[in-house]
């Protein structure tokens, strides 16, 4: 009646699914100088505001379901 082990396709999944995750944030972080110059600064604040929104609305939802689950068991 537990959780089975994972298997080695999950963890494969898993193991990729972090690489390319990494790869992502540090070809960004890599490439940030030639995205400033051409975004400029007003496609910077757009941006920034884009994921602030973003981030809240994850937010919500984590806090929502939270809500949820504690009221409706």
């Amino acid at each position: 009646m537990g959780v089975s082990p994972p298997h080695w396709d999950d963890k494969l999944t898993a193991i990729l699914s972090i690489a390319l995750a990494s790869l992502t944030v540090g070809v960004v972080l890599y490439l940030a100088n030639r995205i400033e110059r051409i975004l400029g600064d007003q496609g910077l604040q757009i941006v920034s505001r884009l994921m602030g929104l973003f981030v809240c609305a994850l937010a919500a939802q984590i806090i929502f379901t939270g809500v949820r689950g504690y009221l409706l068991p």
